[in-house]
């Protein structure tokens, strides 16, 4: 082997070891990419783990709040509809009321499930309407 052959075999080593010293730093910087990536998923996930805790969180306090709020919403409607009625109540058995006026109030309180001797009154109205029609109509 000439020394020419040897400086050429020698090149070539070197050129070789070059080439995977170039190959290995691309894989390293690649690797070095991928870490960091990873890392910052790996933050992103713990940030929204976090976030999901505080979700929970606030969505059990709505929630709550939502439940208390639909209670106070039902207890109001209660309340309306017994005021209600007892408004209708007061109309049937008021008798300075006309009587059409407790008539209406009649149909709607009965609608409404009324019952006992409000609705015993609201028959008796029905009746007096019946008879002062049969007198208008038969006069």
């Amino acid at each position: 082997m000439t020394f020419y052959e040897i400086l050429l075999l020698i090149a070539g080593v070197a050129g070789a070891i070059f080439t995977i010293y170039k190959t290995v730093s691309l894989i390293i910087r690649y690797f070095k990419k991928c870490i960091h990536f990873f890392t910052d998923m790996k933050k992103e996930i713990i940030q929204l783990k976090e976030e999901q805790q505080i979700c929970k969180k606030d969505s059990g306090e709505l929630s709550a709040k939502i439940d208390y709020i639909q209670k106070k919403v039902e207890k109001v409607e209660e309340h309306t509809t017994e005021n209600f009625m007892n408004e209708l109540r007061i109309i049937i058995m008021s008798e300075e009321m006309p009587l059409g006026e407790r008539l209406q109030a009649g149909e709607k309180y009965v609608s409404m499930n009324g019952n006992g001797e409000i609705k015993a009154k609201y028959k008796i109205l029905q009746q007096e309407y019946e008879e002062r029609q049969g007198h208008h109509n038969g006069s």
